[in-house]
């Protein structure tokens, strides 16, 4: 088990590399935004594109500024969280909420060895 980011790093690269992958546009959300920079360091062959979001640190300067569509979009109430997923990653576009819909689907294909459903506690 990796613990630390560069670990964590190698570990990503080895898995895109697993799956024959000759490139790869990857997607860091907040400690996957870390571990996807060092991802594009140590393997800028395999990264294609790299897009993060969310991957401030605790605390960091200028952290308390976000855009009036981020505000947007923690400040509301979503009575499903897939909406939260549809909203943040995905266009509002038709073609957009189609895809993203498709991907939440993929995104529960396994239903082993899963991290539990975030909820309100959390």
């Amino acid at each position: 088990m990796p613990s630390t980011i560069q670990e964590m790093g190698l570990n990503a690269t080895a898995f895109t590399r697993a799956l024959g992958l000759r490139y790869a546009d990857v997607l860091g959300f907040s400690i996957g935004g870390t571990v996807s920079q060092e991802m594009a360091i140590q393997a800028p062959d395999l990264v294609r594109r790299l897009i993060l979001i969310g991957t401030a640190s605790r605390g960091g300067e200028g952290i308390a500024t976000i855009t009036p569509e981020m505000q947007q979009l923690y400040s509301a109430t979503y009575d499903d969280p897939d909406h939260l997923f549809l909203h943040g990653f995905f266009t509002t576009s038709e073609a957009s909420q189609a895809a993203g819909r498709r991907f939440l689907k993929r995104f529960r294909l396994r239903t082993e060895n899963r991290d539990p459903e975030v909820n309100a506690k959390v």
